[in-house]
């Protein structure tokens, strides 16, 4: 009788563990959950975004504002707007394909080194995954994380992984299934930095659910938050947007 107690026991153990929910099974709920569909969770791919907020540095936090341009996880190009003592500098940079360049507030550029395309790609990468649309993709793999808090609010994960590219792992509010928190671990001034970004107050952009508040954090400190003013989707940006001026 005992050996029977101790296999429905057993057997009572591992049912959670059967009836727990897949990573892929994650993914779907949190794309339904955008209001759309992964075909056309395509388009995020190709967009352009302003933003407003502070940059963290070691004199302080300053007054910034950046549009952005993306299309797929290798071309990208950043224009800022940085408030230094009262005083606005503009700066900007862009990557495309294997090579990159930099503007300085003096006005002079150069092109970016091998090791910094490298750090900006890694970040891309992990911004092209918030997409949700490359998680259907037979490229990567997926497994689930242990639930953790994001925003004072329960949140399920998912690790993905893919080889030649950082592990990322991606946060999915319990309840509304939306996209609140990535996390991978990135290189500054080749340096490794625990990367990540929470995503919150989310609104509707051509009908589908978009973060207007963003919070990015190096090493469990405040780097950057942003509010997000505007979301379009061209659907096609012409490459000689992100060349070298």
């Amino acid at each position: 009788m005992r050996y029977g107690i101790a296999i429905a026991i057993v057997g009572l153990s591992i049912l959670p563990a059967l009836a727990q929910e897949s990573a892929a099974e994650i993914v779907d709920r949190a794309i339904r959950a955008t209001g759309t569909t992964a075909d056309r969770l395509e388009q995020l791919q190709v967009s352009t975004q302003k933003m407003r907020g502070v940059m963290v540095a070691p004199v302080g936090e300053l007054p910034t504002r950046k549009e952005l341009l993306y299309q797929g996880d290798n071309q990208f190009r950043a224009a800022f707007e940085i408030s230094v003592n009262d005083r606005m500098t503009r700066t900007s940079l862009g990557i495309s394909g294997e090579k990159g360049w930099r503007i300085y507030p003096t006005g002079i550029s150069d092109a970016l080194g091998e090791s910094e395309i490298n750090d900006i790609r890694d970040e891309l990468y992990c911004r092209w995954l918030s997409t949700l649309a490359p998680l259907k993709s037979n490229e990567v793999t997926l497994e689930t994380l242990p639930s953790i808090k994001v925003n004072q609010q329960p949140a399920v994960g998912v690790k993905v992984i893919r080889k030649g590219r950082p592990t990322v792992s991606l946060y999915f509010d319990e309840k509304t299934m939306l996209l609140v928190k990535s996390v991978f671990t990135g290189r500054e001034s080749g340096v490794k930095v625990t990367k990540e970004t929470i995503f919150s107050d989310f609104q509707a952009f051509q009908n589908m659910q978009l973060p207007t508040k963003i919070v990015e954090v190096h090493n469990g400190l405040k780097a950057a938050s942003w509010t997000v003013q505007d979301y379009s989707f061209p659907g096609k940006i012409d490459v000689k947007q992100f060349d070298r001026p």
